[in-house]
């Protein structure tokens, strides 16, 4: 239940968690290089890093988190004419 009073990360702007977790000092990086950063890995690294507040949590269940792209393989079953 406590947990239902908690505001989660994803809820908040960029520009919002980069002031309320000083991610410039964080990341050592100007404002600017911060916020080219996107937000997704902005939150992976305020959790990981055990920065997270009391009153805030971190759910990554629904969110798109993956930097890659799925292979697709092509399979060519149509019949040849001979």
């Amino acid at each position: 239940m406590a947990d239902d009073l908690k505001k989660s990360l994803k809820s908040y702007s960029k520009n919002e968690l980069i002031r309320r977790y000083d991610m410039t000092e964080y990341y050592g990086k100007n404002l600017t290089d911060v916020k080219k950063i996107p937000k997704i890995e902005i939150m992976e690294d305020i959790y990981g890093a055990g920065l997270l507040k009391d009153v805030d949590k971190f759910s990554s269940g629904g969110l798109a988190s993956k930097k890659y792209v799925n292979k697709v393989k092509i399979v060519d079953n149509l019949k040849k004419k001979k």
